[in-house]
């Protein structure tokens, strides 16, 4: 099983090298950055979403069927 995450556009947040989404597979830990800024006080809004593991996770993987899984988190950011 293999996973899109992102970031949802924000108008107070500024991608300061690229707005990246990133697909890994499901079979490791990963740790996932964005390098911003923010001009005011905001929330910063993660995003996953299952995606078809083909040609993403190794072939001894087991592959399950996609289901059509998407969830938030969400992280308030004050600015002082």
């Amino acid at each position: 099983m293999a996973v899109k995450v992102s970031t949802v556009s924000n108008p107070n947040i500024k991608y300061i090298s690229s707005h990246a989404i990133y697909t890994s597979c499901l079979c490791d830990v990963n740790n996932y950055f964005w390098d911003i800024q923010v001009i005011a006080n905001t929330a910063l809004q993660g995003k996953a979403e299952v995606v078809p593991a083909k040609d993403i996770c190794p072939n001894d993987e087991n592959i399950f069927p996609v289901t059509s899984y998407i969830g938030t988190a969400t992280q308030k950011i004050f600015v002082s």
